[in-house]
């Protein structure tokens, strides 16, 4: 990973524990000093967290409800109350967070974002 990267990755994990947007442009303010380029990805990936939180909260309500059909399952592979299978039990806010938080998984939101942007 390029220095770039690093500083890039280490701003940006900093700034998304701000929930206040006042604080986070005070931080990238002071932690950018002008470097605009810099600014821009790191306000790109903030802003690709914040889509993909939105994303995974409205889908949430319809990844809890079993797909039709599901029946009980067997004995210790899921919830017998819902009957839904092991992997199904994992909270969708989890892999969000996996999702949003890694670093593959950030880089073609940056290029995916860059490329949307140009003129």
């Amino acid at each position: 990973m390029t220095k770039t990267a690093e500083q890039m990755e280490a701003l940006f994990d900093a700034a998304r524990q701000l929930t206040s947007p006042a604080a986070r442009r005070t931080f990238l303010d002071e932690a950018c000093a002008g470097d605009a380029t810099l600014r821009a990805r790191v306000e790109a990936l903030l802003s690709a967290q914040s889509d993909a939180d939105k994303f995974f909260s409205e889908i949430a309500p319809f990844a809890s409800t079993p797909p039709p059909g599901a029946g009980n399952s067997a004995a210790g592979t899921g919830s017998p109350a819902t009957g839904t299978p092991a992997e199904a039990s994992v909270p969708i806010a989890a892999i969000a967070a996996i999702v949003a938080t890694s670093r593959t998984a950030r880089i073609p939101l940056i290029r995916a974002r860059s490329a949307s942007e140009r003129p």
